[in-house]
Parts: C-alpha cells; structure tokens; sequence
C-alpha cells in the first residue's frame, strides 16, 4: 500500500475557531430568511411561497446553438462503457490477479420490463393522457460479475457506497474500492498485484483489506469534476484521495475531523484542489489540498458544526460547460440541509449564508437536496439556470438561483409538489423530469412542469444499498443523536446516483442504470402488451407535442413527426389487422354487431389518419384490410361520409371514390354523393373519373364544382345544362327533374355574378372579373358550339326567358348591381348590350303587351333605367311602351311589382329630369297611378302636393296598409312638421271616414279619437246613431282601450249618457257580458239610469247587482 502522504492539518482549536463566523451569520438565519432582496420572518415563509405563481416553466430541450454546447458524442453512455458482455478473457485477467484462481459461477442481469398478458383492445376514441412505459431498467452484468469474484477472491465484503463520472467507482464493506471502465486509451496498471494487465470492464482495484480493517469501510466516495481523482470516506472517519489515471494513492487523511465519525458524503466542488465532506456528528468539512515543494498537504476548515444543527445532506453547486460563462462562475456555491433548513453557502470568494428556508417533516425522513441546469422561462425570454431542489418527507420544492450584472444573488420559489408518499431520494433525468423514490423502493417518474406523475417502477429486485449503518455511527459505536440515527433508515446518497441523465442503482449483488425509454421503445412497449389503443394515442400524443419525458428525437421537428407519423400508423395497421382477424375467428357474430365493429375502427382509422395527415394510408393498406369483408367495406365507405361533409377529408383516392359512389347507388342515396363531392378538393382527384361520373348519375352540383375549382371553368357547366333544359323544353316533356335543372342554372349564374364559388365559399379577388365576364358572354353567345343550321340567335337567353322570365330578370337586376357593369368598360360587360338584345327577342316579336314575358321584361327594364338611367339610353318610344305596360290598369299576380318599378321610376326624379319626359306631369302620372291602383304611387305624389287627406285615402284604400291608416293620422295630429290647417283637414278626412276606420280596426279607431279627437267623441256617436253596430263596437274600443293609451289630449270621461248608450247597446248585443262589465266598471255610469236598462232588456245578474248596490236586499 502507498505510503501516506504528509498532511497539514489544523488542530482542534484551529477549527472550532474557523466556525465561529459563519456560525454568527447562521444564527441569524434562525429568525430571519433571506428570498431575493426581501426579508421575512420565518414563521411567514412558508406562507410566502404557498401562495406564489410565478410564471415559470421548465424548458422541455436544450438550444444547443444558443448556448454554444459542446457536443456529448465523446462521452460515453454507461450502456455503451459498462454493459460489455462478460466473456473469457474477463475471467482470465482474474484468475491471474486471485491466488486461487477460482470463480464463482454468475448471471446476466437482463434488462427488467413489466409485461402483461395480450388483450384485445376495444376500439376507443383519441386520447392522449397515456404515458406508456416511460423508465426502463439496464443491468449491467459485467460489474455485477466483476462484484461476485471479488467477493469469492479477495473478501471485499459487499457494496457499500457508489460515485459515477467518466468511470463508475464502488467501495465495499472490506475497504476496498474497485473501479470499472476505460479512462481514454491509458494503459492502466492494477495497484493490488505484482503483475500489470487491463479488463475490459474493471480497472482498479484501490486499497486492501489491511487497510479496510484499520479505517472500516467506505462509507462515501466521489470523482472530482473530470474524474481523474476519487476520494474515498470511511466508516471511522478517515480518507483517502486516488490518483485514478495511475491508481496511485495521493493522500490518506486522518486528521480532517474529530474521529470516531463516519464520513457520509464526500464531494469535491469545481475547483479541483477543494472539497467537502459531512460526518455523523451533522459536521460539515472543506479540504483545501496543496501540493508545495513535492509535498502534498491537506488543509481542513469546519463551514458547520453540528451542534448548531445535524447536515444530513449537502450537494456542491458544479457549473460543467456554463462554468465560462454563467454570471455564477465567480462563486463556489454548496446546498446544506439540516433537519429544521435547508441553506444555501457561498464558499467562494467569501463564506457566507446566501438563502436559508425552513423544512418540516415526520422524525424517519432525512433532508434532501440537489442541483440541476433548467431553462425557465420569465418575462424577458429563456434563462438557463441553477435549480435548487430539496425535500423532505413528501414535500419536493424548487428555487431558482440567479445572479444579476452587479454579481448579486437572488433565489426565487419555482413550484412546490405534494406527493402522497414519503420520499427518498430525489434525481433529475432531463430539464423537466424528475425521479422520486420512495420509502417502499417504487420509483415515481414526475413531470415538474405539470406535477404529473408518468409512472412508477418497483426496484425492490435490486436489493439497494443503504448507508444506515454509518449515519448511525455503528462502526465507532454509535455515537450519533438519535434524530440521525431514526432518520437514516432509507438513506440511498451513495447508491442513488444521477449521471449522464440516467440514474445509476447500487444493489447488493450488481449496479443498475435506469433511464428514459425512447419514444419508439415507449411504443413498441405498448404493442408488445397488444395495448394498441394506447400505442396510438401516444404516438398521437408524440406527433402533436403533448407528451412528456420525450426521449431518443433525432432531426428537426418536421422529421421527428414524420418517424412519429411511420411508426404511429405501422401500430394502427398492425391493430386493424389483428382485430379483424380476432373478428373472422368468431363466426357467430350478428351482422348488425359486426357492422357495428367495423364502423367504430373505420373511425379509429380515419381520426388518426387525418390526425397525422396520412389519408394515403387510410385509402391504401387500410382500406384493403376492410376491402376483403362485405361489412367491412360497407361500413368504411358509409363512415367516410361524415368526415368529407365535416372538411376532415378532402380528397379520396381513385378506387375508393369508385367504391364509394357504387355503396351509395345501390342505396339509392347519390344525393349523399353529391353533397361529400362538394365538399371534396378536386385537385387532389381524378377529374375525368369524377365528371363521367357526375353526368352518369345527373349529380348536376358536383359537376359545376369540379369544373369551377378543378378545370377553372365556368362556362361548360352553364352551357351543358342549357342544352339540356333546352332539349327538355323543346320535346314538351318538362319534367320535375328538368325545372330543378332550370333553377338551378339561375342559382348558379346568382352566384357566379356576385363574386362567390359555388356551391359555398368566395372566389379568388384577382378571378371574379374573369368569370363574371365568361359567364356574360356564354349568355349572350348568338350561337351555341356545333349549333345546327336552323338554330335562332341567342338561344341561351331565349331558353331562360321561355322557361322563367320573371326570375331570370331578377337574376339580371341583381347582376348589374355590380361596378364592372359599367358602359364604359371595354372587357364585354355591359347593361345596353343586353338589354338592346333583350328588347329584339320580346318586343320585336308581335307579343301581347300583357304577356309575363313581355310585362317581366319592362319591370325589369324600369328598374334599371330608374337606377341606371343615365348610362342607359332608351329610345322615346320604348320608354313609352314600358310605361304604358308598367301602369296597365289589371290586378294580376305582377302587380306589386309593377306599382314597385313605377315608384321606383317617381323615386328617381327622371320624369322631371329628362326633357323628353316633360309630356309626363305630375296630373298625368297621378292619372296613370290611380288607373292602376298604385296606392303608394298615388301617395308618393300626393306629398309632393300635400294632399294630406288624399294621402289617407290611399292607406284606407291599400288592402296590405290599411293599419297604416292610424299611424299617419296620429303623426299628423301630433307631429310639428305639419300646420293646423293640415291637421284640420286630416281629422274632417278621418271622421269622414269613421264607419271605415271602426270597420278596419274598432279599438285602434278609439284609441286613435280618444288621443287626437277627444273633445269630438259626442259628434262621433251621433255619426253613428244610425249604424248601431258600428257604434257599438267603436264605444267598445272606446271604454275598454282608453286605460291603455298612453297619450291623451283629455283626461275626462266621455259623458255618462254615452257611457249608458254603451251599456244599453251590450245588453242587446252581449248580454252575457253586462255584468262582469258593471263590476268592472262602476265609476263611469250612473246608477239609477244602469238599472233602468237592465230592466228594459232584463238581464237579471246585472240588474241583481245593481240593486244590491242601491241597499235594495230583499
């Protein structure tokens, strides 16, 4: 064994003496905690950071770019060092290190997997909350082998305590350390033998048992940052450093620390000559070593005594590739944690407390504490930061550590999680997931971001190391207080370790490494079990970015998607496979059960698909698998219908378009064809398959789409229909079929003319003018293609007028609305083109003026001359012919808009504009308006005039404005834009017309006199003494309205003998209701007179109550 080297040791006074600063700060810390720049009382802490919602999340990746990473390619993962398999040459090298050559026959240790029976999955819909498997378990079966030998061989006693860096070193219970894997190319020489060799899986192995008698065993280990150092604690207290590139002992150090306490944790910080080390007694050491004239010494400092509080666990805050360039890097930071506080100590450039905060926890849980490098996101971008974490019981909280441009600190609360067990030990994987384990040896795998737990693993098969034994000081008898020695029954520092983003385990009888499946392991996982269902909605989950613990992405996000996107639907078609053939097996299924099935995993397929945006995959293999079975197609063409009509799917693929349209013919449901045809991209199908088959089948909608949206025509569809109306027309045999033909084509030029697509949607800005203008010039073609000799011109304006001329022309009126039909444009599109083409094929043709076609055409025609006139011209005799047919004295179902085109005509002022429409005076218009009974014509020049009363005439007079009557009336009697000779004239037209006005509307007539004529309602009922009925139905209106009008010009009541006329009038019309009436009203009629003629026509009820009134009882 080397000799030790000479050590330069402070004494026992030195030490306590060193403390005795930093012990000032800490005990201020007992009543003040230090967050950021505020300051709280420790009793409000944790208050404080229950309620915080800072807005921080964890970064789910790296930006390599961003931060100038250096690549990992070099580092070896512990897969690839240390899973070698143990061949012969191994067992050789041993048996020349081991005197007595013999060998304990071994085990492999095989990768561990939790595995299920295969069960047939149910069809489901999407979901995404499934994780999968996301841990796995990799033994590592030449350590494991390398652990037995030793064991046999040299009595190294059983593991004890574990470091990982560029090797993996493990010390035992003998004092022994042996040290596995390749360091670079180094021929390494073993310390223990005579003889040099190299093993491919271990390389040192460091001490012996003389040694391990003397200090007990190791009880803590660690490699310095680059792993060339590893220094070594023991269960009495003392250590030893390792030179690990020669396996020459560098340091044996006795006196760092009282003796008699076990060394628990041992870590070296960046700085490669500093290290720290805690003890049993909750001491907390650094070790400066210096290395003067040759001579190596060993400078030790005391940072923690435990009498101020027991350090169960500390963690040195390592920078690794930011230590250049995090604002940090001036600092040397360890994370303390005590059973009462965890705090935070800068050790370099000055000792200080930086952070303290309180911890709780049940006697039996011991603190934790752990650094990792996270991307949070703040306010002003991504920052890549320290994170703190540290727990104790079931609590697991995390706290961002910055440091700002004047190299101050703040620590800020990220999250707290809750768990519902006791935790263990705590360990990151990657920038977001993180590894719990619990105090039953189940490892939880969470999302911090979220809290989500993704899930759990039993390690109870790898027989994990604890080190109990030395927080209970047993080898030095068990000097330790008894909260240490209750708290360490799951201590797993040095067994538990994180490397590299995998967890390595330390077990009785081998070494473990968990990590995180890949994403395509994570699948082939779940098919192994026959979890399709859950295979797909994870593969769904990866595609669409929602899963989490996302591990094995290689390329940029596109490529990820598309391998994602590959191995999804290889899972999909495997499962629709598989259960249609579970399906075959079980002959005795009912038809509608089978067809059943078939439908629920036809939508399966169809919502993944379109979900990956693989519809080839759906029309291709999977369509063949439903191909083969009659249910099967059946109900995968029949549930393509709601997804093309949804917009999920555009397009169709040749045989299955052909399979569809056949499904839906033998069921006589082309309507449903035609409906997803519009729906359908024609881009994406065969357009000649698809127009064959719209003719075929008549599916007259689709076949304008396809040739709108896939050929960029609109002229074709227009003209093929015309042709077939035409031919309908001229056999005589217009059929159902034929008129919807007909309207169909006025829906489309509608369309067409106002700028939208048909049948839905709107047409590109830069192609309307192109198509207003094909469909312009195919209307007024004056021959069609190949026409035949004896065809006449124009016949596609001669079809629409023969076969709807009214609707036709709306078309037009709506059409020259738009700006491009404008007479001075040179592109085709023009009002008087159309029009002088029109006027020859109606008007030249000796047809009766009062024909529809005739009568359409001059409607038509005023409507646009009163709009457009002045970039009309129409010749004198026209305009006459048009007036004359407009004000054609006959009351036909043309009528209204007759009397609307020749308001239209008054309304736009030509008659006075126009010279040679002078002849047209306002008497002669009048004259022709009320030949035609065009009450609003007769109205609209009646105001020009101020012919008030006339004006009433016509709304008495117009069957559809009668009610209107009332309201000008009121208008006028109310108004101030009307003087009183006017209002006069208006109340004389009214009571002129009073028998009238009661027989339009009794109770509108009496609310009307009681609010604008009331001082002449005795006048009004002597009008109409000799009509009684009318009377009596205006006094009703009268009595029973005149609460309920608002406005009055008279407060007073009528007249009590009107109000008797009225009673006497109901006892001879309505007997029935005198009585209810009186009890009603009995404050307008005198009593005495009431009962005189109730008498008279005896209605007794009333004559009853009456007299019970006067005190006539008996």
């Amino acid at each position: 064994m080397a000799e030790p080297s000479s050590l330069g040791v402070s004494s026992g006074d030195d030490l306590r003496r060193s403390t005795e600063n930093l012990h000032d700060v800490l005990a201020a810390t007992d009543q003040v905690v230090e967050i950021g720049s505020k300051f709280y009382p420790e009793d409000d802490v944790e208050d404080e950071y229950s309620s915080s919602n800072l807005d921080l999340e964890f970064s789910p990746g790296l930006d390599e770019d961003e931060y100038d990473l250096p690549t990992l390619d070099a580092i070896p993962t512990l897969e690839s060092i240390l899973a070698e398999n143990s061949d012969d040459d191994d067992d050789d090298d041993l048996k020349d290190l081991l005197p007595d050559g013999k060998l304990k026959e071994t085990k492999s240790t095989a990768a561990f997997d939790s595995r299920q029976k295969p069960l047939m999955p149910a069809p489901s819909a999407l979901s995404e909350d499934i994780h999968g498997s996301v841990l796995k378990t990799l033994g590592l079966p030449n350590i494991r082998t390398q652990l037995d030998k030793t064991k046999a061989q040299l009595d190294s006693g059983f593991p004890t305590a574990m470091t990982v860096g560029k090797m993996i070193a493990i010390g035992t219970s003998r004092g022994l350390v042996l040290v596995f894997g390749e360091f670079g190319k180094v021929k390494l020489s073993l310390n223990f033998f005579a003889e040099s060799g190299e093993s491919k899986a271990m390389k040192w192995i460091l001490g012996d048992v003389i040694q391990g008698s003397q200090y007990g065993a190791i009880s803590a280990i660690g490699f310095n940052t680059d792993s060339t150092r590893l220094i070594c604690g023991y269960a009495r207290g003392q250590l030893t450093m390792w030179d690990v590139l020669s396996g020459k002992l560098l340091r044996t150090i006795t006196d760092a620390h009282p003796p008699g306490h076990a060394i628990l944790q041992v870590e070296f910080t960046d700085n490669l000559t500093c290290a720290l080390f805690n003890d049993s007694m909750g001491s907390v050491y650094m070790m400066n070593f210096k290395r003067k004239m040759g001579i190596r010494s060993t400078e030790s400092k005391c940072l923690f005594t435990g009498s101020r509080g027991e350090v169960c666990a500390m963690e040195p805050l390592h920078m690794g590739f930011m230590s250049s360039r995090h604002p940090l890097n001036h600092y040397s930071l360890v994370a303390l944690a005590t059973f009462s506080k965890v705090m935070l100590v800068s050790i370099s450039p000055t000792l200080s407390v930086l952070y303290s905060h309180p911890l709780k926890g049940d006697p039996d849980s011991l603190p934790l504490v752990g650094w990792h490098f996270v991307f949070i996101q703040t306010d002003e971008g991504k920052v890549f930061e320290p994170v703190l974490t540290f727990a104790r019981s079931n609590v697991v909280q995390f706290s961002q550590v910055s440091c700002d441009e004047e190299k101050q600190i703040f620590i800020s609360q990220l999250k707290t999680l809750k768990v519902p067990y006791k935790v263990a030990a705590v360990k990151w994987m990657t920038f977001q997931i993180i590894l719990l384990l619990d105090t039953t040896e189940i490892v939880h795998v969470v999302d911090v971001k979220s809290g989500d737990q993704l899930g759990t693993l039993d390690i109870g098969y790898v027989e994990l190391v604890y080190s109990t034994s030395f927080f209970k000081s047993l080898a030095t008898g068990g000097n330790v207080s008894q909260a240490l020695a209750s708290a360490s029954r799951h201590a797993c520092a040095q067994s538990f370790i994180t490397w590299n983003g995998e967890v390595v385990l330390l077990g009785m009888k081998g070494v473990y490494v968990l990590s995180l499946r890949s994403w395509k392991e994570r699948l082939d996982v779940l098919v192994k079990e026959s979890k399709f269902s859950d295979a797909l909605a994870l593969g769904l989950a990866f595609f669409r970015g929602t899963a989490k613990a996302v591990v094995g992405v290689s390329g940029n996000q596109k490529e990820f998607q598309e391998a994602v996107a590959e191995a999804t639907l290889d899972n999909l078609t495997a499962y629709v496979e598989f259960s249609i053939q579970e399906k075959k097996l079980q002959s005795d299924i009912p038809k509608a059960e089978k067809y059943e099935f078939f439908t629920e995993l036809m939508a399966i397929c169809a919502d993944y698909c379109i979900a990956f945006g693989r519809t080839d995959v759906l029309f291709g293999a999977l369509y063949e698998c439903f191909r083969d079975n009659s249910a099967g197609r059946a109900a995968f063409l029949q549930r393509l219908e709601p997804y093309i009509l949804a917009d999920k799917l555009t397009s169709l693929s040749p045989i299955v378009l052909k399979d569809f349209v056949e499904h839906y013919q033998n069921k006589r449901k082309l309507e449903s064809v035609e409906k997803c045809l519009l729906h359908l991209d024609v881009r994406n199908l065969d357009i000649h398959q698809v127009v064959i088959l719209c003719w075929t089948h008549c599916l007259y909608d689709a076949m304008i789409y396809v040739y709108n949206w896939g050929l960029n025509d609109y002229s074709t569809p227009l003209e093929e229909l015309l042709h077939l109306l035409r031919h309908a027309m001229k056999a005589k045999k217009v059929s159902e079929a034929d008129r919807n033909t007909g309207y169909k084509i006025f829906v489309y030029l509608n369309y067409c003319f106002a700028g939208m697509g048909y049948p839905s949607g709107s047409l590109p800005r830069e192609r309307i003018l192109l198509v207003k203008t094909e469909v312009y010039t195919s209307l007024i073609a004056r021959h069609t293609k190949d026409a035949l000799e004896d065809e006449p011109t124009y016949p596609n304006l001669r079809t629409l007028l023969a076969f709807d001329a009214k609707e036709f022309f709306n078309v037009l009126s709506r059409a020259f609305n738009g700006d491009e039909f404008s007479e001075n444009r040179v592109d085709g599109l023009s009002r008087q083109k159309i029009i002088n083409i029109l006027s020859a094929l109606i008007i030249s043709h000796s047809k009766a003026e009062t024909s529809l076609e005739v009568i359409a055409f001059f409607v038509f025609l005023a409507r646009q001359v009163a709009k457009h006139g002045d970039q009309l011209e129409i010749q004198s005799s026209m305009f006459e012919r048009m007036i004359a047919c407009v004000t054609e004295p006959i009351h036909d179902s043309s009528h209204e808009e007759r009397e609307q085109a020749f308001l239209d005509l008054l309304n736009a002022g030509l008659f006075e504009r126009e010279l040679k429409l002078k002849e047209y005076t306002e008497e002669k218009l009048l004259l022709l308006a009320e030949n035609a009974d065009f009450y609003r014509a007769q109205q609209c020049l009646y105001e020009r005039s101020r012919q008030l009363a006339k004006i009433v005439s016509c709304y008495m007079r117009d069957p559809a404005r009668k009610m209107e009557a009332f309201r000008f009336i009121h208008e006028v009697m109310s108004s101030d834009d009307y003087v009183e000779f006017e209002r006069e004239e208006v109340e004389r037209a009214a009571l002129n017309s009073l028998q009238d006005l009661v027989a339009i509307d009794s109770e509108a007539t009496a609310r009307l006199i009681l609010s604008d004529f009331a001082h002449d309602i005795v006048e009004v009922v002597q009008r109409l003494q000799s009509h009684q009925t009318v009377l009596y139905e205006f006094l009703q209106g009268v009595f029973d309205s005149r609460a309920g009008y608002s406005v009055s010009k008279s407060d007073s009541p009528p007249p009590a003998d009107v109000h008797e006329q009225y009673i006497e009038l109901m006892c001879i019309y309505h007997p029935n209701a005198v009585f209810a009436y009186l009890r009603r009203c009995d404050a307008y009629y005198r009593l005495e007179q009431t009962l005189a003629i109730c008498d008279k026509y005896r209605v007794t009820d009333a004559q009853a109550f009456l007299l019970e009134k006067t005190g006539a009882v008996q």
